[in-house]
């Protein structure tokens, strides 16, 4: 798979979702790893993985995955709020993170409202989900002292 830099990215649908703004590229194979995708929201840039590509060419990559339908193993859209178990906002949610062997959901990135700070949480601090929000049976700052 061959992507440039500033590449046009698609969902599934043909729904603009941004630019190539980085790629990762394994040192050793020089095989993309994975790519950031600027998608003009400031800080709601998503880290795509290679398996989420449906087609790519160096100026367009199309994803096998809708932007706004939810993520189909742990069904939250990415950009879903995420509250704490009182109900406070955390932020947002990123990415959803895969475990490398398996493929299985362990977890989101989620970027902090207000801060410059991301926080990975484990679906095992999940209380509850909705395509749109993200409830954690816990705090923030039972989160961090648990990192």
């Amino acid at each position: 798979m061959e992507i440039e830099y500033g590449a046009k990215v698609v969902d599934k649908n043909g729904k603009a979702v941004g630019m190539v703004d980085k790629v990762l590229l394994d040192k050793w194979s020089g095989e993309i790893t994975k790519f950031k995708v600027n998608t003009g929201k400031g800080e709601a840039d998503l880290l795509i993985s290679p398996d989420d590509v449906l087609k790519a060419t160096p100026r367009e990559v199309k994803l096998k995955i809708a932007i706004d339908e939810p993520h189909p193993q742990m069904g939250v859209e990415y950009g879903a709020e995420v509250v704490d178990k009182n109900g406070k906002l955390l932020g947002k949610v990123d990415y959803i993170v895969s475990d490398a062997w398996t493929g299985e959901s362990s977890g989101f990135k989620v970027n902090l409202a207000g801060s410059k700070d991301d926080l990975i949480i484990s679906t095992d601090d999940v209380l509850e989900v909705t395509p749109a929000k993200v409830r954690l049976g816990v705090t923030l700052e039972e989160l961090k002292k648990s990192a």
